[in-house]
């Protein structure tokens, strides 16, 4: 039986193609915002944030595939002659060049507290909750979102809502940054800390509001691709959006638990909607692999010469 049969490589390796599909669509997003800000000669400080963390994410993506596809193999992933131990040795450097990957997310959260500042320029507690409303949740409230997403919770059904998905991104990047400002002000503002120890102290916080910013603009981008798509297409790619957005939040459901988002029940359906997502990809993986047209003059490992076997 093929290796890719096994439940186990499927839960391995398909969300990584999805994301694969989901931060290809977002580079090209990027790309251009950064032509953009070539031409012109205004320094727009968001799209820098926004390079910075995402090539953080990508970098430390590459280097996680890589390894994951290599322990796939088994034995055979680790010979020269397969060329994933060559490729893990690139992508390794990847992680600090041009910038040490935390550094570069710390400019994103640096870049978010900024912008949460100037929404509380005019209103102090207005102006925090119409910033956080407006630039994450839309038209939900920032108070009432919760109590509105639990009435209408129903684990299986929700989870294949495209707008759930966003929302939840969304709300859990905003209470995320809040936070982050409240524990701030109380270092600094209270407990009389100098601001460098103050940040010494959130870099945790911070790397998560920085992750969590730049997932929700992957789970944007893809959605867009998604809506634009032509209708040949988007039944193939709504697969492959599907299985990216169940596994970002199955990745972050300790955190809705505790929040109270999910019920102890959503963490098991996330589960089976990934496996059976998984089940619906290994029908197209070829064809999924095959779209990004790598070049034959790369695929000469053994393994790859002789992928029907696997």
């Amino acid at each position: 039986m093929p290796i890719i049969s096994y439940t186990s490589h499927q839960l391995r390796l398909f969300p990584l193609l999805a994301t694969c599909y989901a931060l290809d669509i977002t580079r090209k997003y990027v790309a251009t915002k950064w032509a953009e800000v070539m031409q012109s000669d205004a320094i727009d400080r968001s799209v820098q944030s926004l390079c910075s963390g995402f090539k953080s994410y990508c970098t430390w993506f590459s280097l996680r595939t890589v390894q994951v596809s290599r322990e796939c193999c088994g034995g055979a992933g680790y010979m020269s002659e397969n060329r994933l131990t060559g490729l893990r040795a690139d992508a390794d450097i990847f992680t600090t060049f041009e910038g040490d990957n935390v550094v570069l997310l710390q400019q994103v959260g640096k870049d978010l507290l900024t912008q949460y500042q100037e929404g509380l320029a005019a209103h102090k507690f207005s102006g925090a909750l119409t910033f956080l409303n407006q630039y994450f949740l839309g038209k939900n409230s920032w108070f009432s979102f919760p109590f509105q997403f639990a009435a209408t919770f129903r684990p299986r059904r929700s989870f294949l809502d495209h707008k759930v998905h966003l929302e939840l991104m969304r709300y859990r990047q905003a209470r995320l940054l809040h936070t982050l400002a409240l524990r701030l002000v109380y270092k600094i503002k209270i407990q009389r800390k100098d601001a460098f120890l103050a940040w010494n102290e959130c870099l945790d916080h911070i790397g998560a509001v920085s992750t969590g910013h730049i997932e929700t603009i992957v789970l944007e981008r893809f959605q867009d691709a998604l809506q634009n798509a032509p209708p040949s297409l988007k039944p193939a790619l709504s697969i492959l959006y599907r299985l990216y957005a169940l596994d970002r939040l199955y990745q972050q459901r300790a955190w809705y638990l505790e929040h109270k988002l999910f019920s102890r029940d959503a963490g098991v359906a996330l589960q089976r909607l990934i496996a059976s997502t998984c089940l619906q990809v290994k029908e197209r993986a070829l064809a999924y692999v095959d779209a990004f047209g790598v070049p034959e003059s790369c695929l000469g490992a053994l393994l790859a010469q002789h992928n029907a076997k696997y």
